[in-house]
């Protein structure tokens, strides 16, 4: 029931000056002769959860600066790691793994980083026991 594709159009007239036999710009008048339309495919479009630590709009107050991302700070990486963000997973949440943070280790029974997609499909008490970083 879920797609990782999205289809977006682009339409541009294809415009020609009709000149009236005259060189005075003001007097010359717009034609449009065809119109062109693209169909552009985003496949696999990845959504970043990880909060972005480099500067946002917010911050510069400038308008033409990159916006920021709506779905930046969901990610349920706890205090004790660090978010990354992993590419291939579209539009789904869980795009993620959650690294430890300088000065922990991953608990004995952890191999390698937790993976967003296994703690997105976690219980209430299976989250709040684990997925922490030993100190």
């Amino acid at each position: 029931g879920r797609s990782d594709k999205w289809i977006i159009s682009s339409v541009s007239p294809i415009v020609d000056i009709y000149p009236r036999h005259t060189e005075y710009r003001h007097l010359q008048s717009m034609r449009n002769l065809a119109v062109a339309v693209t169909h552009i495919d985003f496949l696999m479009t990845d959504i970043n959860q990880c909060i972005e630590v480099g500067q946002t709009s917010a911050q510069t107050n400038d308008p033409q600066s990159k916006q920021p991302n709506l779905f930046a700070g969901t990610d349920k990486c706890k205090p004790t790691t660090r978010c990354e963000p992993l590419f291939g997973f579209g539009f789904r949440r869980g795009g993620y793994q959650c690294l430890c943070q300088p000065g922990f280790r991953y608990p004995p029974y952890q191999d390698g980083p937790f993976k967003g997609y296994v703690i997105e499909k976690a219980t209430k008490e299976e989250y709040q026991n684990n997925f922490d970083c030993i100190k």
